[in-house]
């Protein structure tokens, strides 16, 4: 992950504000969104067409800083009136335990993933026989419960692979379809656990007492914004991660390999993605490298060479790594391992048929042509080219030029970083290993793409 600079506003890439965006994320099955903005009174006002106003409980502190969207949050001090009761006659009515899903941002104080306490996120209670609880363990896990009909289901995420957004920050969620006999556990976004079946059949109306956000034995210490609601469907996985990074601005993406993921920096701050995000002043961005993977989707003749460069390859992961975000900008440097793979099977053509494809995808989305950067494959010394039996100066030169018939095909910007290298240092810029770039070949590659952003 990237990191954040303090000082933004919540404009999403489409540039609706983001609570905005939340209503317009599948309103019609929208029974909730509280916000948790106010600044004054008790009630926490439901910004969805449905009114299912929730109430703020003595021990809430309203006015706390928020997520960066340019608007305030609530705090919980973690005592036994720290919680926001959700319960209303029209939520109960509007709400189906059999389908829904639920997302709202926690900014946990420091202590909450090592107290050793039961920490509630999230409680919709029935009975003992039909609940929906989402909560920190006694073993400082997340966990995600969810019983009907008797029958209960729970998973979790361990405290140990547990990822905390900046500044504290995380999207926790949870999607339940009958209908599909699947229970989805959300964090940041994304998937955290597999799909949990063997559902049981929800009944009953809510127990006005039970249905809150942070309340147990022991609240939720820290602070909560946008919550919100949906029941009769669930959210796609695209609608899932706009909502969990779209109050970022702008939001960067960085695509590509070992190169992208900054191999052979010194640090996370001499990555040449950082030092380009850094020089933009941008609060946010995400890096999508993996090491050792191709660009194009082809099958591999010669498996053993570099085990399994074509696992994950670009062309087909963009979706989930690049547009599932909705980003403002996306940089691309693929195409050095495609080049040096010797394998009858990896053609220029086909790389610059997949990049096309990747491009056009991303376009396709919603991206501004012009926020695309294409980077040709960097330079690496000779004998980095040849490392796996194949590439040359030939084939390095053709799969450069590659990038540039795309970015001209497409109406992107475009960076000769192969030559930019080699007029700014050359093998001078390449670590040890003859393929990734020292510091000095990251801050020239930021310079590079700098250049014509």
């Amino acid at each position: 992950m990237g990191g954040l600079i303090p000082g933004f506003m919540g404009i999403g890439p489409s540039g609706l504000p983001y609570f905005q965006r939340v209503l317009h994320t599948e309103s019609a099955n929208l029974i909730a969104y509280w916000p948790l903005w106010e600044s004054s009174g008790s009630t926490a006002e439901d910004q969805s067409d449905q009114g299912n106003d929730a109430a703020y409980n003595v021990d809430i502190d309203l006015g706390a800083t928020g997520i960066g969207d340019g608007n305030t949050c609530v705090s919980s001090d973690g005592t036994a009136n720290s919680e926001i009761d959700i319960y209303s006659a029209g939520l109960n009515s509007d709400f189906d335990g059999s389908e829904f899903e639920f997302h709202c941002f926690i900014k946990p104080d420091a202590g909450f993933w090592d107290d050793g306490a039961t920490r509630l996120i999230l409680r919709i209670w029935v009975d003992s026989n039909n609940y929906i609880q989402i909560y920190k363990s006694t073993a400082d896990d997340l966990y995600y419960q969810y019983k009907a009909g008797g029958t209960s289901k729970a998973t979790f995420v361990r405290d140990t692979e547990f990822v905390t957004e900046p500044y504290g920050w995380i999207s926790v969620g949870l999607a339940v379809s009958a209908t599909d006999d699947e229970m989805i556990c959300l964090l940041n976004g994304t998937q955290a656990v597999e799909t949990v079946t063997g559902l049981g059949t929800w009944a009953g109306n809510l127990d006005s007492g039970k249905c809150n956000i942070s309340d147990y034995t022991n609240t939720l210490p820290g602070d909560i914004a946008h919550a919100a609601l949906w029941s009769g469907g669930q959210l796609s996985r695209a609608q899932r991660r706009k909502l969990a990074y779209s109050f970022y601005q702008p939001l960067a993406i960085f695509f590509g390999d070992s190169i992208v993921d900054g191999t052979d920096a010194s640090d996370d701050a001499h990555r040449w993605i950082n030092l380009v995000a850094a020089d933009q002043g941008w609060t946010y961005f995400i890096e999508e490298g993996i090491g050792g993977t191709v660009l194009q989707n082809t099958t591999q003749n010669t498996v053993s060479t570099i085990g399994g460069a074509a696992d994950n390859n670009g062309r087909d992961t963009y979706d989930t790594r690049v547009t599932a975000y909705n980003p403002d900008y996306v940089f691309i440097l693929y195409g050095l391992n495609d080049l040096r793979l010797d394998d009858a099977a990896f053609t220029t053509a086909l790389f610059e048929n997949d990049l096309g494809e990747v491009v056009q995808g991303i376009i396709d989305n919603g991206a501004s042509a012009d926020h695309i950067i294409i980077g040709s494959p960097p330079y690496v010394s000779d004998y980095g080219s040849g490392d796996w039996g194949g590439g040359s100066t030939a084939d390095h030169e053709a799969h450069v030029q590659a990038c540039a018939d795309v970015a001209s095909a497409k109406g992107t910007k475009y960076i000769d970083v192969y030559q930019w290298m080699i007029d700014n240092g050359g093998d001078s810029l390449v670590s040890g290993d003859d393929i990734h770039p020292n510091d000095d070949g990251h801050q020239e590659i930021a310079n590079a793409f700098l250049s014509v952003l």
